[in-house]
């Protein structure tokens, strides 16, 4: 999903029966890692700390459904699916936040937070992690406009 004030699909104007299928994440985001991880960060570096995650605005259902209706998207459905990601160990926690672009700490510091992150897992005995997931699904008609403004 991408975050832009206004967003219109014109290429779907070739087609005249279409789907569109969105997804994003729900309200829990590999926690309680995550959060976990923004506390360390914060506590070396507020400046890195986001106030919310993109996402947020769209965690739920609703607020989903609300943002697509804002675009022109109209009956969509929305799904939910509340997972978990297993850890095989807590050092995968580690390169998941790796792999997620979270690397603008310095090298101390970025050592000090995996370090504790790592710890905490270990100490809670946490072997997975929470991951929620939204599906937004709306059906283009050959002669309908349901799925933006204008088609």
């Amino acid at each position: 999903m991408f975050f832009i004030p206004c967003f219109n699909f014109p290429g779907l104007n070739n087609y005249p029966d279409g789907q569109l299928a969105i997804t994003s994440w729900g309200e829990k985001v590999f926690e309680p890692g995550n959060q976990i991880f923004w506390n360390e960060v914060e506590s070396i570096r507020p400046d890195l700390c986001p106030k919310s995650m993109p996402w947020e605005q769209i965690a739920d259902p609703a607020s989903l459904k609300a943002l697509l209706e804002a675009g022109g998207v109209t009956g969509s459905e929305i799904l939910t699916e509340v997972g978990t990601h297993q850890l095989a160990s807590p050092d995968n926690w580690w390169t998941m936040v790796l792999g997620g672009g979270y690397d603008q700490l310095a090298p101390l510091a970025r050592k000090t937070v995996q370090q504790n992150n790592l710890q905490f897992l270990r100490d809670n005995e946490i072997h997975s992690l929470d991951v929620d997931v939204l599906y937004a699904l709306a059906q283009k008609s050959a002669g309908g406009t349901n799925l933006t403004n204008g088609l």
